[in-house]
């Protein structure tokens, strides 16, 4: 590196000879790859975000009765009975939510009159709070549990069908589908309530 006088008594760095210096160019390479790298990540991340992103009511507030969560489609397996009483499965490419998963298996089954009328995944967690409750800076958490329960209740239509030849075969199936729709959790109970 060379510095110069002009003609005022200050010293002058040239600009190109920044460059030659070893540890210039190095951390030029460390921040250019530092922006590369945020770069990519935020290519990734913005359709990830904007799928799962809230639209929010008409005063712009997430959560009210105007507002709704963009849905989340996939393919899952639908397990139903043939025509030789066995247990097989479709792939569907579907809305990612209990009402219409439940209405592809109940056409597929020809499972007519039935109507979902409660459906919830629990687990043996707990809620935490931290704070007085009432404070505006009171906060909860939730610690998710170990064992994992479906709880189902299907219209009283339903009992005809899973009373009939088949019932217990019918039930398996709808079973196997709901499990599959949570497949990123092992679930250890499936509940099925027949009746409001």
């Amino acid at each position: 590196m060379e510095i110069t006088k002009s003609g005022a008594s200050k010293p002058v760095l040239h600009r190109t000879d920044i460059f030659k210096s070893k540890p210039a160019r190095r951390m030029m390479l460390r921040w250019g790859s530092v922006a590369a790298c945020l770069i990519v990540a935020l290519v990734i991340t913005i359709p990830l975000m904007q799928r799962d992103t809230v639209e929010t009511g008409s005063q712009g507030t997430p959560g009210t009765t105007t507002g709704e969560i963009a849905a989340l489609y996939d393919n899952l397996n639908i397990y139903f009975l043939t025509s030789e009483n066995v247990v097989a499965f479709e792939s569907v490419f579907i809305r990612y939510n209990p009402e219409d998963i439940f209405a592809k298996w109940a056409e597929l089954n020809s499972v007519d009159g039935v109507v979902l009328i409660n459906y919830s995944l629990n687990s043996n967690g707990f809620e935490t709070v931290h704070g007085d409750p009432g404070d505006p800076g009171t906060t909860v958490s939730y610690t998710v549990g170990d064992y994992f329960t479906i709880d189902m209740t299907l219209s009283s239509e339903f009992a005809h069908y899973a009373e009939g030849e088949n019932g217990q075969i019918l039930v398996e199936s709808l079973e196997k589908t709901f499990i599959g729709y949570h497949s990123t959790i092992d679930i250890d109970e499936f509940n099925l309530t027949i009746g409001d």
